[in-house]
């Protein structure tokens, strides 16, 4: 048995649990731990339970990055639509990042999408057609 797999089922369990209900999840997951004479283990799942959740603050994180401080104000409105529309996690982070390798337009960015409405890929293709 690994101190991750112990972790994850923990961090499972804690999932929308108020702390009284929380202190009765601690106190049988240790029950169950003991019973499988896996006690050795218990030292490691702090450290493991803080890497699921630096994971799942990489999912919750968004990211819009656009070329300056003035392209930042004029595409928040993109951001706010695909928030709107779900697209983004509700319990997303923003964060604003500015990239002057853009040129223009704005990307939006999660652990699992991107929304690339930037001129550098354009101006990337454009230039490749020009020097072949």
């Amino acid at each position: 048995m690994k101190a991750s797999w112990y972790a994850e089922a923990l961090a499972g369990a804690l999932v929308g649990k108020n702390e009284k209900e929380a202190e009765k999840v601690v106190a049988r997951f240790y029950e169950v731990i003991k019973a499988h004479g896996h006690t050795g283990l218990l030292p490691f799942i702090p450290a493991e339970l803080e890497k699921i959740e630096a994971r799942a603050q990489a999912h919750r994180e968004a990211t819009l990055v656009t070329a300056d401080a003035k392209s930042r104000t004029k595409w928040s409105h993109a951001y706010d639509h695909y928030y709107r529309e779900t697209l983004l996690p509700l319990d997303a982070t923003r964060k604003d990042v500015i990239d002057e390798t853009i040129i223009g337009g704005y990307q939006i960015r999660t652990k699992d999408l991107l929304v690339d409405s930037s001129y550098k890929r354009s101006l990337i293709e454009l230039y490749q057609k020009i020097t072949n």
